[in-house]
């Protein structure tokens, strides 16, 4: 409902969230079973990649989303370093400690891993104008059988 209409532009969706440029109509809102939660009312939206974004509310607040880094250090990250990340080649790399089990031997341990920020195009193409990230494309695949 969301993807194909004309009433809104969609910048931005996942499972049980939309980012659209204007307020939903009264009745789609509400508590109920099936309705949207009016979560943010946001001035600036910035995605790079599915489940990493950043906003910046009309209050000025700033949330920053990077899934599989600590908001500890998602927090250290501003709306303008994400807008900065737009630039085509542009990233940013973070270092935090993660757990991991090791089941059959009965251990766990912590180990630093490196994570880059930074526009991702593995799902769908990433379009550039002038340098900046702008748009995406789906990428389209040629199918040949064999006979």
């Amino acid at each position: 409902q969301f993807k194909n209409t004309n009433k809104w532009n969609l910048f931005y969706t996942d499972t049980d969230c939309i980012v659209i440029d204007r307020p939903l109509p009264d009745n789609l809102i509400g508590d109920e079973l099936g309705k949207f939660k009016l979560e943010y009312t946001v001035d600036v939206f910035v995605g790079l990649a599915p489940k990493v974004y950043a906003l910046k509310l009309i209050d000025g607040t700033e949330v920053i989303k990077i899934k599989g880094v600590a908001q500890e250090i998602a927090s250290q990250t501003t709306v303008r370093d994400f807008c900065d990340l737009l630039k085509s080649d542009a990233s940013r790399y973070f270092s935090q400690e993660k757990w991991f089990r090791a089941m059959s031997e009965g251990e766990i341990s912590l180990r630093d891993v490196a994570y880059q920020l930074k526009v991702t195009d593995n799902k769908r193409q990433a379009i550039y104008e002038d340098g900046i990230f702008c748009a995406t494309r789906p990428y389209y695949y040629s199918v040949i059988e064999k006979k």
